[in-house]
């Protein structure tokens, strides 16, 4: 897959993919213009909407009601003088819709946990980059 995040102005970036386009900026405490959500925001919202996906997926294949599924996050940045600014930890708090019976509870706990993202983050091997200038030609 394929994703381009190119300058749009002060603090934002358009980012394309799929035919799809949104701006990531970050909020005028941090100088930018708060356009859209910042980069760290956008990360924990790809986890909400996984985990909430895979468990919409669950929900719908045993014919349970998926109106009322809400998954929330809480998170925390590092303090400064505390390794590298980073995402420290994470909250995740799913409100299941009314009339899930409970003998389900361990299963959802298992297929939240089973998400994509989750497991990039619980299984993180390595992040590769390269950088190009593009230098004005002769």
């Amino acid at each position: 897959m394929k994703l381009k995040a190119q300058y749009y102005q002060n603090k934002a970036f358009n980012i394309q993919i799929r035919g799809h386009e949104y701006i990531c900026d970050q909020d005028k405490e941090d100088g930018g213009d708060d356009k859209g959500m910042m980069p760290s925001e956008m990360f924990i919202s790809s986890l909400a909407v996984c985990i909430g996906v895979y468990l919409q997926g669950f929900l719908a294949r045993k014919d349970i009601e998926i109106d009322g599924l809400l998954v929330e996050a809480d998170w925390e940045k590092s303090k400064k003088g505390d390794g590298p600014n980073r995402i420290n930890s994470i909250t995740m708090r799913v409100t299941l819709p009314k009339g899930v019976p409970e003998k389900y509870e361990q299963a959802l706990y298992r297929v939240a946990n089973s998400c994509m993202i989750h497991n990039t983050l619980e299984n993180f091997n390595t992040l590769k980059w390269e950088l190009n200038i593009n230098l004005p030609e002769d």
